[in-house]
């Protein structure tokens, strides 16, 4: 019984957060979440950052606002870790190896071109891409 409780209300949070699109939580945690993370978790870069879900927002909201689901990335020109690197080089997919790669980064900046290359050899789209 508490179990199909639990899961009602889980599946209703779930609902109700699609139905009405962002918390009115979010912005304030992602100005907050950049002044504590004030770097691009990918190439270290201090301007033009952006909050990035690891897991996507639109396949499971419930993440929306855990910090540990979250990630600081730029969105600078032709280094775009947030496009590049987040996202396979393309925004209507994921990157699901993302933590893997920022932490090869943080050890070899040098890989760079190795792992873009591996993010969109693996990035997965979460709708059925024509």
């Amino acid at each position: 019984m508490l179990i199909k409780a639990v899961k009602r209300a889980y599946h209703a949070t779930v609902k109700a957060i699609k139905n009405t699109g962002r918390s009115p939580k979010w912005r304030l945690l992602a100005r907050g979440f950049i002044k504590s993370h004030p770097n691009c978790a990918a190439c270290g870069a201090v301007s033009s950052l952006q909050v990035h879900h690891i897991i996507p927002f639109h396949l499971d909201p419930m993440l929306e606002l855990e910090e540990s689901n979250l990630v600081v990335l730029c969105q600078l020109g032709d280094i775009d870790c947030h496009l590049h690197i987040g996202h396979g080089s393309s925004f209507r997919a994921y990157n699901p190896l993302l933590r893997d790669h920022l932490a090869r980064l943080v050890i070899d900046p040098s890989c760079r071109a190795a792992v873009i290359a591996e993010a969109r050899a693996n990035r997965r789209y979460s709708v059925q891409v024509c």
